[in-house]
C-alpha cells in the first residue's frame, strides 16, 4: 500500500466515523420519540414518521431557505448553515414554538402548550446555569484551571485529575448561554477573579467562533479568504492572539519560528522568505483537523529526512487524544495573561515617549497619573520578559538535543514548564495591582 492509498483510507475511515456518530445521535432520538409516541397510543405509522422527523430536526442540513445569495454565503462559510439551523431550533424551543414531545391535549389551547414548552426549556437551561456556577466554585481556585488559556476554559468543562486535565466540549449555542456567560459573570463578580478579562470580549470571541457569525471574522468568515486574512493581520480569530509573537516580529520573516514549528513550514519559509509560523497557520486553516494530523506526520518525516531534532513525545499532542486531554501544567494560561499585561505596558511606554517628543507635557502628566499602576509594575514585567527570553533559549536548546529520546525530552520539558510557571505564578497579582491602582486614580 502506498502512502497516498493509506491517506485516502484514513480519510475515508474518519469520514465514515463522522457519519456513524451523526447517525447514532439521530437514531437515539428516533427510538426515544417512537417509544413515547407508541406509549401514548399513536399508530405505528404516526410513531415512525414523527420519530424520523424529530431525528432529522436535530440539525436539518436540508434547510437552506429560498435566497440564492444566502445559499452562496453558506456554501462559502463552513458550518454556517449548521449554526443557523441550531440557532433556529434553540429559538423555537425558547419561545415555545417547537418540541419533540409536547402535543395539544384535551382542554388545552395553543398558548398552554407554548407555555409548557418554554417552561421546560428554561428550567433545563437554569439547571445547566446553576451547575456552571457550582462548577466554577469548585475549580476556579485550582492551579489547573487558572493556568489554562481563556478560550480553552470557555469552550470546555475542565476536569482536573492527578493524571492531567480532561476536557468535555460544551454545546455551541446552549453552551454560550448557560456555561460561558454565567462562568464569566461569576469570575467578574468574584472577589478574587481568575483574570480581569471583560465578559464582552469573551462573548465577542464566542460570536466569532462558536456561532460563526461572518461579520465578526477575518475575511468575513469565507474559508477561501479567512486563513490568509488572519496571517496578514497576524491574529487568530479563534484565540484572538498573535500568530507570530510580538517578540519575534523584529526578525526576518524566514526566522520567525519556534523549534516546534512544522519542519515543512520552515523549509517553505526559507524558500519563500515568509514566516514559517504564518505558513503553518495558513496550511492548518485550509486543511482542518485531518490536515493537521497529516502535517504532524510530514513534520516527523521531514525531521527524520533532514536530521532535525525530534520534538518531545507528549501524549496530549497525539491525534484525537489532544481534543480531550492535556498534561498537567501545560495550559499556557499564565503566559497568555503575562503577554496581555506586557502589551499594555508597551502601549503605555510608547504613548509616554510620543507625548514627550511632541512636548505635550500637561497631557503627559495626566496620562502618567491615570496609568500609575502600569508604571509601578513595568520593571517587574521587563524582568519577566528577560527571564522568558532566557527560558526560550533553554527550551530551544533542549529541543535541538540529539543525544536523548523524545520521551526523555518530554520529561525535561515538563520540568522547564513547571519552572516557568512558578515564575509566572504572581502575574495575576501584577495584573490586579496594575488595574486597581489605575482605577484608583
Amino acid at each position: 500500500m502506498t502512502a497516498g492509498d493509506a491517506f485516502i483510507k484514513l480519510w475515508d475511515g474518519l469520514g465514515g466515523l463522522t457519519t456513524k456518530s451523526d447517525g447514532a445521535t439521530r437514531q437515539a432520538v428516533y427510538v426515544d420519540v417512537y417509544n413515547r409516541m407508541k406509549q401514548k397510543g399513536y399508530s405505528e405509522a404516526v410513531a415512525q414518521s414523527e420519530g424520523a422527523f424529530q431525528a432529522l430536526e436535530i440539525i436539518n442540513f436540508g434547510r437552506h431557505g429560498s435566497s440564492p445569495l444566502f445559499r452562496a454565503i453558506t456554501a462559502s462559510i463552513p458550518f454556517l448553515n449548521a449554526r443557523v439551523q441550531g440557532l433556529d431550533v434553540l429559538w423555537r424551543a425558547g419561545t415555545g414554538q417547537y418540541s419533540a414531545f409536547d402535543r395539544l391535549s384535551k382542554d388545552e389551547n395553543y398558548k398552554d402548550v407554548q407555555k409548557r414548552i418554554m417552561t421546560r426549556m428554561w428550567m433545563r437551561g437554569g439547571l445547566m446555569f446553576i451547575s456552571t456556577l457550582l462548577y466554577y466554585l469548585l475549580v476556579s481556585d485550582t492551579e489547573d484551571y487558572q493556568n489554562v488559556k481563556r478560550e480553552k476554559r470557555d469552550d470546555n468543562w475542565l476536569i482536573p485529575t492527578p493524571f492531567g486535565n480532561f476536557w468535555l466540549p460544551i454545546p455551541f449555542e446552549v453552551g454560550i448561554l448557560f456555561k460561558v456567560v454565567p462562568e464569566r459573570l461569576m469570575d467578574a463578580l468574584s472577589a478574587e477573579p481568575v483574570e480581569k478579562y471583560p465578559l464582552s470580549k469573551s462573548a465577542r470571541r464566542q460570536l466569532k467562533t462558536s456561532l460563526n457569525i461572518p461579520l465578526f471574522q477575518k475575511g468575513l468568515g469565507i474559508q477561501l479568504l479567512k486563513p490568509l486574512h488572519e496571517a496578514l493581520a497576524n491574529e487568530s480569530d479563534y484565540t484572538s492572539s498573535e500568530i507570530v509573537p510580538y517578540h519575534m516580529l523584529s526578525l526576518e520573516p524566514e526566522l520567525q519560528y519556534r523549534e516546534s514549528t512544522n519542519e515543512l513550514a520552515k523549509i517553505l519559509g526559507r524558500f519563500l522568505n515568509r514566516s514559517p509560523m504564518k505558513i503553518e497557520h495558513i496550511i492548518n486553516g485550509y486543511t482542518g483537523t485531518l490536515g493537521g494530523y497529516l502535517l504532524n506526520l510530514t513534520d516527523y518525516v521531514a525531521r527524520r529526512a533532514t536530521g532535525a531534532p525530534l520534538l518531545p513525545m507528549r501524549i496530549d499532542k497525539l491525534p484525537v487524544i489532544k481534543r480531550f486531554y492535556q498534561e498537567t501544567g501545560t495550559g499556557g494560561g499564565l503566559q497568555q495573561q503575562f503577554y496581555e499585561l506586557g502589551r499594555e505596558v508597551d502601549r503605555m511606554v510608547s504613548t509616554i515617549n510620543a507625548l514627550k517628543r511632541q512636548n505635550r507635557f500637561d497631557e503627559l502628566a495626566t496620562y502618567r497619573k491615570n496609568n500609575m499602576g502600569l508604571l509601578r509594575v513595568q520593571y517587574q514585567v521587563r524582568a519577566i520578559e528577560k527571564y522568558l527570553k532566557y527560558w526560550r533559549t533553554r527550551r530551544d536548546r533542549l529541543i535541538q538535543r540529539m543525544d536523548i529520546s523524545p520521551v526523555a525530552k518530554n520529561i525535561m520539558m515538563n520540568d522547564l514548564v513547571s519552572e516557568r510557571d512558578d515564575r509566572l505564578a504572581f502575574v495575576p497579582a501584577l495584573q490586579k495591582r496594575a488595574r486597581e491602582e489605575n482605577l484608583a486614580r
